[in-house]
């Protein structure tokens, strides 16, 4: 394997735990904000 490859390799698991860390950010971002719809429309009184 020539130093390329280890190159690519590199970016390769870079872009694997990026978008693993993303990923994981965006699902807690999201049950966050259903959980703030639900106290807010909780508020108001409208049963979503």
């Amino acid at each position: 394997m020539g130093p390329w490859g280890y190159i690519g390799l590199a970016y390769g698991l870079a872009a694997i735990t990026l978008v693993g860390y993303g990923w994981s950010l965006g699902m807690r971002i999201r049950k966050r904000r259903a959980r703030l719809d639900r106290e807010a429309s909780g508020r108001v009184g409208v049963v979503k």
